[in-house]
């Protein structure tokens, strides 16, 4: 059966980079998995209670004018580099070592509950508003979340194709520029901090 599904999915990538579209395609770890295993295994964010009655909160950067035209805070040293932590919780290299993809996946409970830093509040951006994002990444990394079902085997470029409305996957976006989609007029796209990092149109 995941002989069948890999071939399955093979064709399916294949035929789509014939296309020659903004983002291609590849084969990976998730390539003898159907899509509904993918969003099972890895996705899951729920959007906390507490974010959809935030909504109506004012959006600290909307009188920001003037921003750079390219933004990347991992060339800034603000961000750590990509690390697949699964469900893990976050504490300091020094207290708890990224150990990479072993045979043990599992968390160390302990370390996990002693946490490098406490989040002491929140905004959000305004749903669906580019130019909103885009301020607030001039200003910082931004938590951000996103439908990943069509993300399983994206392998470079400025993704363009289709997401739903719902919210299972968080990344967080380190950075935007602007660059050219293939024979498509200029776009802009957002820099996602991800195990297979992402240029997100």
């Amino acid at each position: 059966m995941r002989f069948k599904i890999f071939k399955e999915n093979v064709a399916y990538i294949e035929d789509f980079n014939s296309e020659h579209l903004a983002y291609k395609l590849s084969i990976n770890k998730f390539a003898d998995q159907k899509k509904e295993e993918f969003i099972a295994t890895h996705t899951g964010f729920r959007v906390p209670s507490k974010l959809r009655l935030a909504q109506n909160m004012k959006f600290r950067y909307d009188s920001v004018t003037g921003i750079p035209s390219s933004m990347d805070w991992r060339q800034k040293g603000a961000v750590t580099p990509v690390k697949a932590q699964g469900q893990c919780g976050i504490n300091t290299e020094a207290a708890y070592p990224y150990q990479g993809q072993g045979s043990n996946r599992t968390c160390n409970t302990i370390k996990e509950a002693v946490h490098a830093a406490t989040i002491s509040g929140y905004e959000i951006v305004p749903a669906n508003n580019e130019s909103a994002l885009l301020k607030a990444v001039a200003m910082q990394p931004v938590s951000v979340t996103f439908d990943a079902s069509n993300f399983r085997f994206y392998s470079s470029g400025v993704f363009s194709g289709t997401c739903d409305t719902r919210l299972n996957h968080a990344v967080t976006a380190v950075g935007y520029g602007c660059g050219h989609n293939l024979d498509i007029a200029p776009a802009t796209y957002v820099i996602n901090k991800s195990p297979r990092a992402k240029l997100v149109r």
